[in-house]
């Protein structure tokens, strides 16, 4: 998770170069274009790396007999009227 929070941070500074040098007329569009595509995918990475570490504690609990209390997760939200 560390690794892929110190790619988010690189990838937004780089974004936030680029568009700087965008907006000053010294750097070109495609370059904003790329930082932002490489800022989804480590954006993309990081809570990939959050959702996989989140099933492994969750499998490991379960694997040593941990109790899964669903009884203290908040109901899911309904709709009314439907």
């Amino acid at each position: 998770i560390g690794i892929a929070e110190q790619a988010v941070r690189r990838a937004t500074d780089s974004f936030e170069r680029n568009w700087l040098r965008v907006r000053d007329l010294e750097g070109l569009p495609i370059e904003t274009l790329q930082s932002i595509q490489a800022l989804d995918q480590a954006r993309r990475e990081y809570l990939r790396a959050i959702v996989d570490y989140n099933e492994a504690q969750f499998r490991l609990q379960r694997a040593l007999g941990w109790p899964i209390d669903l009884a203290a997760a908040p109901p899911p939200e309904t709709a009314e009227g439907s």
